[in-house]
């Protein structure tokens, strides 16, 4: 049904408009800043910041969505970026992570998102 597809091709279009991400992306922002502050957080073993801050810098590898976990389990003073695809989609995930003053690496798979990676900070991998 063509009016079916044209609907469906407005509502990406709006859910793309840079103002509807913004919006988007700050309410997340302020959702998860919720949740974190509402939560109760258990580190096993209880000094294991300490440990890991021995180790600093790190990597960690997170399935998607769980960067959003990042400022609110690791201390302020540890600095830290997420890597975020350079899609319209991932700009939501990108304005959102934003607002914790995480930085960012726009990049996705394959050789670039490791070249960002290493080389970072890097003019063509930051926002």
């Amino acid at each position: 049904a063509p009016d079916a597809r044209q609907g469906r091709g407005m509502f990406k279009e709006f859910m793309r408009s840079p103002g509807v991400q913004r919006f988007i992306g700050n309410r997340l922002a302020d959702y998860l800043s919720l949740v974190g502050r509402t939560s109760r957080w258990a580190y096993e073993p209880a000094d294991c910041l300490e440990r890991i801050e021995a180790d600093l810098p790190l990597i960690f590898a997170m399935w998607h969505g769980q960067p959003f976990m990042v400022p609110v389990i690791k201390p302020r003073r540890w600095r830290s970026k997420v890597m975020i695809s350079r899609s319209r989609d991932g700009e939501i995930n990108a304005i959102a992570c934003d607002r914790f003053g995480i930085g960012l690496i726009r990049a996705s798979g394959g050789t670039t998102a490791i070249t960002c990676s290493v080389n970072s900070p890097n003019p063509g991998c930051e926002r």
